[in-house]
C-alpha cells in the first residue's frame, strides 16, 4: 500500500493520536511549571514524574507519526495508549472543576482512537505485510 492509498480513517487516527500527544505535552508543561511554583512532596518523585511525562509525550508523537507512515509496530502501542487514556479519563470523572471536562475529552478521544484502530481499512493499512 503506497502513501497514495493511505486510508482517510488512518489519517484521522493519526490526527486523534497527535491531539492526544498535544494534550499530554500541555500537561507536561503545566506540571513542569508547577515544580517551580508549588510545593512538592518529594523532589525526586516529582522529577521522576516530569521525566515520565516527557517520555510519554515523545512516545505518543512517535505513535502518531508511525501511524501516518503506516508502520506495523504502531498497532500495539496505540491500543495500549488508548486503553490507558480511557482508564485515566474514567478515574478523573469525579474530579472537581475543569478536570471533569478534560476527563470527558480523554474518554471520547480514547474511545474514538480505539474504534478507529479496528476499522477494516486501518487494520489492513498497518497489517504485517511486505511493502512493495
Amino acid at each position: 500500500m503506497t502513501s497514495a492509498q493511505r486510508p482517510p480513517l488512518l489519517v484521522l487516527l493519526a490526527i486523534v493520536v497527535g491531539i492526544e500527544g498535544l494534550g499530554v505535552a500541555g500537561y507536561t508543561v503545566w506540571y513542569g511549571i508547577q515544580l517551580f511554583v508549588a510545593e512538592t512532596g518529594t523532589l525526586s518523585g516529582a522529577l521522576f514524574l516530569f521525566g515520565l511525562f516527557i517520555a510519554m509525550s515523545a512516545w505518543i508523537f512517535t505513535l502518531a507519526t508511525g501511524l501516518y507512515r503506516m508502520r506495523t509496530w504502531t498497532r500495539s502501542g496505540t491500543l495500549v495508549w488508548q486503553t490507558i487514556q480511557v482508564v485515566v479519563g474514567v478515574s478523573m470523572i469525579n474530579a472537581e472543576g475543569d478536570w471533569f471536562i478534560v476527563a470527558i475529552f480523554m474518554i471520547v478521544l480514547g474511545l474514538a482512537g480505539g474504534v478507529l484502530m479496528f476499522t477494516p481499512k486501518v487494520s489492513r493499512a498497518i497489517a504485517r505485510q511486505p511493502r512493495s
